[in-house]
C-alpha cells in the first residue's frame, strides 16, 4: 500500500503541474486507524508535496423485526 500511495502522489503532482495547477490533496479512507502505516505515507507526502488527510469509517448495522 505504501508504494501505491507514493505512485498515486507522483501522478497527482504531475497531473496538477501540466494542468498548471498548485498541487492536489489525497484523502486516504480507512476502517481502521494504523499510527505507523499512516508515519510512513504522511513522510511521503511531504516528500512529494502532497497534502494528505485521514479519515476512518464507521459501519453500524440495524436488526429489526417488520411489521
Amino acid at each position: 500500500l505504501v508504494m501505491q500511495a507514493a505512485k498515486y502522489m507522483k501522478a497527482l503532482r504531475v497531473q496538477a503541474e501540466k494542468e498548471g495547477r498548485s498541487g492536489a490533496r489525497l484523502l486516504i479512507v480507512t476502517g481502521q486507524h494504523d499510527a505507523a502505516f499512516e508515519d510512513i505515507v504522511q513522510d511521503l507526502a511531504r516528500k512529494y508535496s502532497v497534502p494528505t488527510s485521514w479519515l476512518l469509517y464507521r459501519v453500524t448495522i440495524d436488526l429489526i423485526e417488520p411489521k
